[in-house]
């Protein structure tokens, strides 16, 4: 069993690590998920959700622009998902 580990960016910006998992959180809501070498994100709330979770997003995917994790997202680097239940493997 893993002890989860847990990294904040800011105020209600979080970086979560257990076993194979490793998630970004903004207040309650979980943004973006890294799973087996895949990166995952919320699709609500990766599209300039607001300013600040999109900062953070930036830090956590280590991208610099909404554009360049617009960019990932067309060339397949990141799957859009409607539920983080559909993360499996």
């Amino acid at each position: 069993m893993s002890i989860p580990r847990a990294n904040i960016l800011g105020a209600n910006q979080i970086i979560m690590w257990c076993g194979e998992i490793t998630a970004f959180q903004s207040y309650s809501t979980t943004v973006a998920i890294m799973k087996n070498g895949k990166t995952y994100l919320n699709k609500d709330c990766w599209n300039m959700y607001s300013q600040t979770t999109n900062r953070y997003l930036n830090q956590f995917l280590g991208t610099s622009s909404v554009r360049e994790i617009r960019e990932g997202v067309e060339s397949g680097e990141y799957i859009v998902v409607d539920n983080f239940d559909e993360v499996k493997e």
